[in-house]
């Protein structure tokens, strides 16, 4: 009973606002039915949510522990003081006691606990047990969730959802906005987890962002973030109680839209989901407008009432193009949350582009089979009916984790945006292991350019999250260096350039803005920063690419490789030029690292043991 400790302090101060409580279930005479005039309890539930297989009815018993073996005066005071009677003795320091009815078992359990009299008391509860099954039939389909082999997939190559539900399923509290080309926010399975007032459509300027029936990306996005559950209809999503807004961005973009988009109703929305960006053919360097990049600073400094809103992005489609999640300014910046995709086997999707910003990566398609999720109701659509089974892409992968990100946030409303990045690193699991990018950075942590620090696991981020102190205060270091030095061409040795930083703290993220506007073909470039303890982020490959239209003229790469690293010490960035006849020089480059105080930051892997039991939420629903 310790897991309910906090719940039932806190169920004190829920049933005071409920003048005449009344039971709508009378679960507790159909778990003691050689009872019949045994008082009833009312029915509750954890976490605040009315999960018929989470209800709880008190027994009217109370179990009551002493720090060390309680004399018989101690006992007798007990009994005496709060009026309950010796049912039996449990061990040399726990006693089960009745109380007069179920209800003052409850108000007695408080009392007693706050009386210091003794260690613990807490009611004895009957809860509700059943098998982890639910009754969406397309929930068996759903192998990102979990995976056990199903159409030929590895078993066990999933994001590790399912377990979770059994403590978290999302909250209203918890809003992913869908950003996007649209939303049916009437579809079957997703209207129910819809917020009335937060979503918006910044294309034809009005509040519902259904758009056309054309426009069907949004929708299967929402459902693979938060398709409602449990309902015996269509799927689930990965936080299926949690709330959903829809934004309709897509359609007109504009620095000025995109800015409004990231920053709607952002002390309400926590999570922007964004499954788009500039073209996945490598050849452009393109990224965020000032104001976009303002309105996503502002967002996670301001957001969540301080605590950050979380931006979550796709790391793009491009790999057969040769293209680079780092030559994505969306998906590179420090403040987004850059997602690969994996398949059923757990490998890399022939289209999942690899990048130093990668974070995570998660289940999507580009194996034996698809994602499951929500699809525009009718046709057009990717189906003939409400629902597809052929959805995918990196635009998957990043509302998985959303949902994901929305679970954790459920555990623990407390975490900042950056506690969220740093969990999601701990927490990962190393997915195809064999593939030879795989490294221990300076902190020990395994990462790679295709897969970030692995394939998200969310019973491990959740129950991390749940114990979460939070990351020690924000540090900062930069440095501006201008070699101006030849970029030897067609030559692979290359030209270095080298920074010592002396402030010594914990790295989270690596901000590199790069310069060699004279260079004509950007494309011949390869670039490499090096840290202090030897870790490589490979920020640029050679690739082709377009000749003309894109230089490197203050081009602003990313890497969380580095994160937990300390940041003293010797950084190097390495330029080489894999072309003939294209020549430049290396300008100047700017390092800028992010991270916090080492001294204030506890154990990287607090309450990381996947096998921890999740403590419930705090709070005590009363069913009236």
């Amino acid at each position: 009973m310790n897991s309910f400790v906090s719940v039932i302090r806190t169920s004190k101060l829920e049933a005071a606002r409920v003048a005449s409580p009344r039971a709508t279930e009378n679960i507790l005479r159909q778990a003691a039915p050689g009872s019949p005039d045994r008082p009833v309890s009312p029915v509750f539930y954890p976490q605040g949510q009315k999960i018929p297989e989470t209800r709880m009815a008190l027994t009217g018993e109370i179990i009551v522990r002493f720090e060390a073996a309680p004399s018989v005066a101690e006992l007798e005071a007990v009994e005496k003081d709060f009026g309950l009677t010796l049912v039996r003795t449990i061990t040399a320091t726990a006693f089960l006691y009745q109380a007069a009815t179920p209800w003052q078992s409850l108000e007695k359990a408080n009392a007693l606990q706050e009386s210091g009299m003794v260690g613990e008391a807490t009611p004895h509860w009957y809860r509700t047990m059943s098998t982890r099954q639910n009754n969406d039939p397309l929930a068996g389909q759903q192998w990102h969730l979990e995976n056990t082999g199903q159409s030929g997939g590895l078993p066990g190559a999933d994001a590790n959802v399912a377990p979770v539900w059994k403590t978290y399923r999302g909250t209203e509290a918890q809003v992913v906005a869908i950003v996007d080309d649209s939303v049916e926010i009437g579809h079957e399975d997703l209207q129910v987890n819809v917020r009335l007032g937060l979503s918006w459509d910044f294309v034809d300027d009005q509040e519902n962002p259904s758009g056309s029936s054309d426009d069907m990306h949004g929708t299967a996005c929402a459902g693979v973030a938060v398709a409602q559950g449990f309902n015996g209809i269509g799927g689930i999503g990965a936080a299926p109680l949690a709330g959903l807004a829809g934004i309709r961005l897509l359609g007109a973009v504009t620095d000025l839209n995109m800015a409004d988009a990231l920053s709607h109703h952002s002390s309400d929305i926590s999570i922007y989901s964004n499954s788009w960006g500039p073209s996945d053919d490598a050849k452009r360097l393109e990224g965020p407008g000032s104001l976009t990049i303002e309105a996503i600073r502002n967002g996670t400094d301001n957001g969540r009432d301080g605590k950050g809103s979380i931006y979550i992005w796709a790391g793009g489609n491009g790999l057969q193009n040769s293209d680079n999640s780092n030559y994505d300014g969306f998906a590179s910046l420090r403040q987004a949350l850059a997602i690969g995709a994996t398949t059923d086997q757990g490998r890399q999707a022939y289209y999942s582009e690899p990048g130093a910003n990668l974070l995570v990566n998660a289940p999507s398609n580009g194996g034996l089979a698809a994602i499951t999720t929500a699809d525009r109701t009718g046709q057009p659509g990717y189906s003939a009916n409400n629902y597809t089974a052929t959805f995918g892409g990196t635009s998957a992968a990043a509302p998985l984790v959303a949902g994901i990100v929305a679970l954790m946030l459920e555990a623990n409303p407390n975490l900042t945006w950056r506690d969220v990045r740093w969990i999601l690193a701990h927490t990962a699991q190393r997915n195809d292991p064999a593939h030879p990018d795989w490294t221990a950075n300076g902190a020990g942590l395994n990462v790679n350019h295709s897969y970030g620090f692995g394939r998200v696991d969310a019973l491990a981020a959740v129950t991390m999250s749940a114990g979460w102190p939070g990351l020690g205060p924000v540090r900062y270091a930069q440095a501006l260096v201008q070699p101006g030095a030849a970029i030897p061409d067609n030559n692979l040795a290359g030209v270095s350039s080298s920074v010592v930083v002396d402030e010594d703290f914990t790295i989270e993220f690596v901000d590199i803005t790069f310069s060699a506007p004279d260079h004509p073909y950007w494309g011949d470039l390869e670039i490499v920063l090096t840290s202090p303890a030897g870790t490589r982020s490979v920020l640029a490959e050679k690739h082709q690419s377009d000749r003309t239209a894109y230089r490197y003229d203050k081009w602003r790469f990313g890497s969380p490789r580095h994160l937990g690293e300390s940041a003293r010490g010797t950084w190097t960035l390495t330029v080489r030029d894999g072309g003939a006849l294209d020549t430049g020089t290396f300008s100047e480059w700017k390092l800028e690292i992010h991270g916090n105080d080492s001294e204030k930051t506890n154990l990287s892997a607090i309450g990381a043991d996947t096998g921890t039991t999740l403590t419930p939420a705090l709070m005590l629903l009363l069913e009236d």
